[in-house]
């Protein structure tokens, strides 16, 4: 793979060519080295249309914060930074049809990006390498109706441009038809994003389990944390 991409000149910043950066995304291409580098020259295009250099400069449209909240509340138990989306109150559709579909992925990009930022403090904090974090997807409030294909959309574009950012992906409280609905979604899923997916209903069953991940000090209150 880095044969190719120094035949093709590619323009990779030095730290998307670590072993482990190229490992993943080759893993998400099941091993094949020429659809590997064609879905790292599709990011880096994205990357271009979204400004992904200065995304952390970027400031989004100010009902953002309100219609698609998230939180970066702490550090699992191996230090990986733990991020929380309750999905199922965001409305990606809503963007598309208000114009800001750019806007939208330049979020996503941006939460992203901030978890990267935090393994990297989590890094030098514990000086281990840390380069993963812990996602949890929160459909609470889930709605088809409003919804519908939106999870894909999210879970399309974490794979397509951030493969192995997280070790640990966590779909909490969701309802019957959303679990049928996500066994045809990680269908079409490559083996090792699939892998990483955990499809949970309400608390009595995902509370148990996370908390041997996630101190309770490490997550809000609404989660069964502390803070």
């Amino acid at each position: 793979m880095r044969e190719i991409i120094s035949e093709q000149e590619l323009n990779i910043p030095e730290q998307d060519k670590t072993d482990r950066k190229l490992v993943a995304w080759l893993r998400a291409q099941g091993l094949n080295v020429k659809k590997a580098v064609e879905m790292l020259q599709k990011s880096l295009e994205w990357r271009k249309s979204i400004g992904y250099d200065k995304i952390l400069e970027w400031e989004p449209p100010p009902h953002f914060f309100n219609d698609y909240p998230y939180q970066i509340p702490g550090l699992d138990r191996e230090g990986h930074p733990v991020v929380i989306i309750p999905w199922g109150n965001w409305d990606a559709n809503k963007a598309t049809k208000n114009g800001e579909k750019l806007e939208f992925q330049r979020y996503m990009a941006q939460v992203f990006v901030k978890t990267i930022s935090s393994t990297r403090a989590s890094s030098v904090r514990f000086k281990q390498e840390i380069t993963q974090g812990f996602l949890i997807l929160d459909y609470s409030k889930f709605s088809v109706m409003h919804h519908f294909g939106s999870p894909s959309k999210c879970l399309r574009l974490l794979e397509g441009n951030f493969p192995e950012l997280f070790y640990q992906i966590w779909l909490i409280n969701c309802s019957k038809l959303m679990l049928l609905s996500f066994t045809v979604i990680k269908a079409c899923m490559s083996d090792s994003m699939g892998s990483m997916l955990k499809l949970m209903s309400g608390p009595d069953e995902w509370k148990p389990k996370l908390f041997k991940y996630i101190s309770p000090a490490e997550l809000p209150v609404e989660y069964g944390g502390t803070q």
